[in-house]
């Protein structure tokens, strides 16, 4: 039997936030706040079977579209253990990457698949400057600032080609366009 339990939506607030896909740009997000009722049958089973939860706090979920949940309504959560295939890959820094003596030394970039929204915003850069663009979602795919991405194509090459050549391995392919006759 999946775990199940019923939880009550008490608030919906829209908030601004920093969307950690985009280039700084400021979001709206909304926030619900949900607080369990121990009472319904799908929250005493739920409580019989965690045997170490007695109780649950009150609990917030962030998302972007407003309807998602109303005050007052309650619903349902199931958990469910889900297997995570994320296309990733480790690439050890031959020179390390510091680009000052007082900031943080990088011995490794992290990767893994950009989203569609990330090779968006790296194409609308790819106009005017491809390898710029590039560097673009090297920086938001690793976390590193653009400037230390930049000096790493510069002291590194061939690594820097490697973490490019492996984001570019997941880039959608572009539809040709019809011609209208």
């Amino acid at each position: 039997m999946k775990p199940r339990f019923e939880l009550r939506c008490l608030s919906v607030k829209k908030t601004r936030g920093n969307d950690p896909d985009s280039l700084g740009d400021s979001a709206f997000f909304y926030e619900a706040e949900f607080k369990p009722d121990p009472g319904t049958p799908e929250n005493k089973i739920f409580f019989a079977l965690s045997r170490a939860a007695t109780s649950l706090n009150n609990i917030t979920l962030s998302f972007v579209r407003p309807d998602l949940f109303e005050p007052g309504k309650s619903y349902f959560f199931d958990i469910e253990e889900v297997e995570v295939s994320i296309n990733k890959k480790t690439i050890v820094l031959d020179k390390p990457l510091q680009l000052a003596k007082d900031r943080p030394i990088y011995e490794t970039l992290e990767l893994y698949e950009p989203t569609a929204k990330q090779f968006e915003q790296m194409e609308k850069l790819a106009v005017n400057d491809p390898e710029g663009a590039v560097s673009v979602l090297i920086s938001m795919i690793t976390r590193l600032s653009l400037e230390a991405v930049k000096k790493l194509e510069k002291i590194n090459r061939s690594q820097w080609e490697e973490a490019r050549d492996f984001l570019l391995s997941f880039q959608p392919e572009k539809k040709p366009e019809k011609k209208e006759e």
